[in-house]
């Protein structure tokens, strides 16, 4: 009972509360499920419920914007957030992130397909289940894993019938590359190469953070 009663208040907390505090710091929630007027999502609704969804209005805006004309371009797909940042200022570090505290930044997920139909993720929090290089593809640091830069082999297994969706992945990409508002956006050098996308805001955030081949980190002017 008192599990069930201290769910509850924190439930409550989360909608009620904790949106007005992240509005006296800047911050707005993502959306926590998608619309057709708003084709925005998260993975898991656990990010919601950890409150690690919420990020400043301009980034919510640009994704919305890029969702909305990926949508026109293909019919019922949404875009896929993971982590945004906390609601509670910069003092409030995200991790394994290292510069997510701002509320400028957002991971969002590739985009997937299985039998030729569009799906999410293989990983069901979006994480840690890598789109890894292929033979003659660069790999400037395979085997040679840091603090944040993990590879996690065991998971390299789950839901691999879902495969990459190059075409839809790539102009999400460049979708988001064409408008002023992105700062940079951060990709594996080996997906850079794949998806033949080339642009001074697309940078390999080298071997000191995590792995950028199961998502794109998100970075908004």
């Amino acid at each position: 009972m008192a599990f069930v009663s201290s769910t509850a208040a924190y439930c409550a907390i989360t909608l009620l509360l904790v949106p007005l505090l992240a509005a006296a710091f800047g911050r707005v929630p993502m959306p926590l499920f998608a619309t057709k007027e708003t084709p925005v999502a998260p993975r898991s609704l656990l990010y919601c419920f950890l409150n690690r969804h919420y990020v400043k209005p301009q980034v919510r805006e640009l994704v919305t914007t890029v969702a909305r004309d990926m949508a026109k371009k293909y019919p019922g797909s949404k875009v896929i957030y993971l982590d945004g940042g906390f609601p509670y200022g910069p003092l409030f570090p995200m991790l394994p992130h290292l510069s997510h505290a701002d509320g400028r930044k957002i991971d969002l997920s590739f985009c997937y397909e299985k039998g030729g139909k569009y799906t999410v993720s293989p990983s069901p929090i979006g994480y840690w289940v890598y789109e890894s290089p292929e033979r003659g593809e660069p790999a400037p640091y395979k085997g040679k894993p840091s603090t944040f830069r993990w590879d996690l082999p065991l998971l390299q297994g789950v839901n691999r019938d879902r495969e990459l969706d190059e075409e839809r992945t790539r102009d999400l990409l460049r979708t988001l590359l064409r408008h002023p508002e992105t700062e940079k956006i951060l990709l594996e050098i080996h997906l850079q190469q794949r998806l033949n996308v080339s642009h001074p805001k697309l940078r390999f955030q080298q071997r000191q953070a995590a792995r950028h081949d199961d998502h794109l980190h998100l970075q908004v002017d």
